[in-house]
């Protein structure tokens, strides 16, 4: 049951909805908000310019807004609109004197793919945690990070568009009894690099105040593209066109078949990088300090070594046991296939393909992993992918952070529960595989509207769903996850998940809050696993 509400912004008048939620719990809700001018015609290709007006003078703020234009890999249809820059607010009261936090979320998908609209992204159980959500669409793939500096494309719109949503927030989430001082900036794979990277961004850390990373950081392997211009250029050739960095630039901004170049984005990538995992057309890039208004003009790993940042942004950061699992369901091989050529595993980055250094790497990860055999334990192959793409990389941005940022205080998890709101697992058809699955961990905090029609959820799933979103919110509010004794809310919090400790002149180790069955505080979490890369990485001569 919902009522039409009304809100004065000051670009104009909104429309929204007041929805009951359960036990008399309001909420209030607006979807498809603009925070900046559609980036069409001339502003394809270009930075986010700010609207300062709605193009209406009641804007209905009641329906799904446009998703970004973006190529779906299961149905292999091209969905969504290049008019894609609207956010969704979800209060839980405009009406109260009292300012709520701010949770503003920024969706995953590979910097391809995702959306922040509700039938995903639905805050059943955040908003009884007196918390605001606002979830953000962004350009994405080609438009959103299509880099071709020589032609006056610098890349990295869709994080330029994040920013400019966070200032419009700051700006505008008074209006929804939003505290504009306490925002915590949440994101998931894709998204968690994306946070990841405005945390490195001296321009973005004006904007927030915590900072959440669910698999996913800016200093993994696949957050920073490579080979930029190149791709610029195959795709234009894709479409027709050869011809210098100004023209091609010319005609890609002019293309007018916006579905055509969507479709034909991955056909950019190399024949080796289709036969390795998770490479991505189009992502983040470092770009030229003498780009307009550039995002990011540094290696993160060297941002984080290098640059002293005076604020204190407490972060948590995790991720899944099994963050393999979605590899697996994306890769064009079979396991039989992986198997005959287990060097599609090796990033090209610590050996070249075909090297007898990399048929020695091979061996060995043959025999770490699969006891010298077969691969006959599908989840140990999970296990490896997982392992190489996030794990690792994880392990090692958490060491850098305690070292060169430990004035913001570090909070680490993983996420191993296995339960029947694990759906991306379930949907990916790996059931039978223990653990979670890359972003299973998101709907325990989101009400999955269309997939929970037919799954009931266990007593302990909802006690899962209940905990974590305690813990979750308790962050958000007071930049601690161990909720207070009066708020705590059921057995599963008898811990104390404190920051990590600056080790001095010692062999690093840190504490880990586990989320399984039990909450508990693990050292290590697959310790050996990385150790096992750490030697490799170091007899390849290659940094860890």
């Amino acid at each position: 049951m919902s009522t039409i509400v009304t809100l004065d912004l000051p670009q104009g008048k909104i429309m929204g909805e007041k929805v009951i939620l359960s036990h008399e719990k309001l909420y209030y809700k607006f979807f498809g908000i603009p925070y900046a001018k559609p980036p069409v015609g001339s502003l394809r290709f270009q930075n986010p310019q700010p609207l300062e007006h709605f193009p209406k003078e009641l804007l209905d703020c009641t329906k799904q807004p446009n998703s970004s234009l973006q190529f779906n890999a299961f149905t292999k249809e091209v969905t969504g609109s290049e008019d894609c820059l609207y956010l969704n607010v979800y209060s839980p009261d405009v009406t109260s004197e009292n300012k709520f936090p701010v949770i503003v979320y920024i969706h995953g998908g590979g910097f391809m793919t995702g959306y922040g609209n509700r039938h995903i992204l639905y805050p059943k159980f955040l908003i009884e945690e007196n918390v605001i959500l606002v979830t953000v669409n962004y350009r994405l793939g080609a438009f959103g990070f299509l880099s071709l500096p020589d032609g006056g494309i610098s890349g990295n719109y869709g994080l330029k568009d994040q920013q400019l949503a966070l200032k419009w927030i700051q700006e505008n989430i008074t209006s929804f009894n939003g505290d504009p001082k306490n925002v915590t900036l949440f994101g998931q794979s894709a998204g968690a690099a994306s946070a990841h990277f405005h945390f490195l961004c001296n321009e973005s850390r004006k904007y927030f105040h915590k900072l959440i990373c669910h698999s996913g950081l800016a200093t993994m392997e696949w957050a920073i593209s490579q080979n930029a211009q190149e791709k610029a250029f195959k795709l234009a050739e894709c479409l027709g066109f050869t011809g210098n960095a100004v023209d091609t630039a010319h005609f890609l901004q002019k293309f007018e078949n916006s579905h055509e170049l969507i479709a034909s984005m991955y056909k950019v990538l190399s024949k080796e990088e289709r036969g390795h995992f998770l490479r991505l057309p189009f992502g983040p890039v470092i770009e030229s300090p003498n780009s307009e208004k550039p995002f990011i003009t540094k290696n993160p790993i060297d941002i984080i070594k290098t640059e002293q940042f005076a604020e204190s942004i407490p972060i948590i950061m995790g991720y899944t046991s099994q963050e393999g699992i979605m590899l697996m369901a994306y890769s064009s091989k079979t396991v039989e296939e992986i198997d005959l050529d287990l060097s599609c595993l090796i990033p090209s980055t610590i050996c070249e393909p075909e090297s007898h250094q990399c048929k020695n790497i091979v061996n060995k990860v043959r025999k770490f992993y699969f006891n010298g055999k077969s691969i006959e334990d599908v989840s140990k192959l999970c296990e490896a992918l997982g392992d190489i793409c996030f794990v690792v990389d994880f392990h090692k941005t958490v060491e850098l952070h305690n070292e060169y940022q430990s004035q913001s205080p570090l909070y680490c998890f993983k996420f191993a529960y296995d339960g029947k709101l694990n759906f991306y697992k379930v949907r990916y058809k790996y059931e039978h595989i223990k653990g979670a699955c890359h972003g299973d961990e998101l709907y325990y905090l989101f009400y999955p509207n269309e997939a929970a029609e037919h799954v009931q959820p266990s007593e302990q799933d909802l006690q899962m769903v209940k905990t974590l979103c305690k813990v979750w919110t308790s962050f958000s509010k007071y930049g601690n996850p161990t909720p207070d004794k009066k708020e705590k809310c059921s057995e599963n919090i008898d811990f104390v998940w404190n920051p990590l400790s600056k080790l001095e002149n010692k062999k690093f180790s840190f504490d880990c809050l586990e989320i399984d069955n039990k909450f508990a505080i693990v050292k290590d979490p697959d310790g050996e696993r990385v150790e096992f890369w750490k030697q490799l990485l170091f007899e390849t001569k290659r940094n860890y």
